[in-house]
């Protein structure tokens, strides 16, 4: 697909999107004439071509979906693209205890994002409920090991103002998280 015709695909999201809040947003009596228009000549930005991606929790990760021989899986994600991000994180990234990841888990995971494309990355979610950076340096690099440094990222946990009670102490968390995980 040509980058006039993701335009052309973008366009026709944020029209249907705009419908739908004037749809909902206004009563009536209130409801205002929304126009969108295409500059077709000047598309303005262009959606990166690994901005696609999909994100999965922790316990499906560590449960050996991610493998290179769940073929239907790797087909069905294959339709996304050569290029894109594989999340891993959400709600059970806060488990605690965390899931139990292994370095052949990660391998796992590595063989699968290798057969999606070599345009694909993962990015982990280390969970900062369980408040242990030794276990944080543990699983980034069981999955630095597997995938490198160019295909992964980590982030620190998930939603931490409401799993720490408060900024400051995800920060906490973090900074210990991070001193950890850049001198190891």
């Amino acid at each position: 697909m040509d980058r006039r015709s993701k335009s052309l695909g973008l366009i026709k999201v944020v029209s249907a999107s705009v419908a739908v809040w004037a749809v909902t947003v206004f009563s009536p009596a209130e409801a205002q004439t929304v126009r969108v228009r295409a500059q077709l000549t000047s598309p303005g930005l262009v959606i990166p071509e690994n901005f696609i991606g999909f994100s999965s929790e922790i316990e499906d990760f560590v449960g050996g979906i991610y493998s290179a021989n769940n073929t239907s899986l790797i087909g069905l994600l294959g339709l996304l693209g050569p290029n894109g991000v594989m999340r891993i994180g959400g709600g059970t990234e806060e488990d605690v205890p965390a899931d139990p990841l292994t370095q052949d888990v990660a391998n796992d995971a590595a063989a699968f994002l290798n057969a999606l494309g070599s345009g694909w990355t993962l990015l982990y979610g280390l969970a900062d409920a369980v408040n242990d950076p030794s276990l944080a340096v543990q699983h980034a690099g069981y999955l630095l090991n597997a995938l490198g440094r160019n295909r992964v990222a980590f982030q620190i946990g998930n939603e931490p103002n409401l799993n720490l009670g408060s900024e400051g102490a995800w920060l906490n968390v973090f900074t210990s998280y991070y001193q950890a995980l850049t001198a190891a």
